[in-house]
């Protein structure tokens, strides 16, 4: 850990990922009397959901695609079902 002038910091160093080779958090006034051992799994575990929520987005936009889909394709079945009801009575 490393004491900055008005603030404390926490650099992660050594994280197995392919992008990212440390990570550099900062420390909240009130949490800076805890344990060190404490404050460095704290510290790896924020920056651990940091990485996660990065693959995030892409699975998310998928999913909406193919809602957008599913709905575009129920509501096209629903106007077809809808336009040969009509059309099976005015005859």
């Amino acid at each position: 850990m490393i004491k900055g002038v008005n603030r404390r910091i926490v650099e992660i160093t050594g994280m197995d990922n392919d992008y990212f080779e440390k990570a550099v958090l900062y420390l909240r006034p009130d949490k800076s009397s805890s344990m060190p051992a404490r404050i460095d799994l704290e510290a790896r575990n924020a920056a651990c959901e940091i990485i996660s929520q990065e693959n995030f987005p892409r699975k998310q936009k998928r999913y909406i695609i193919a809602d957008i889909t599913l709905r575009l394709l129920g509501i096209g079945l629903m106007l077809f079902s809808l336009s040969l009801i009509m059309y099976l009575f005015m005859m």
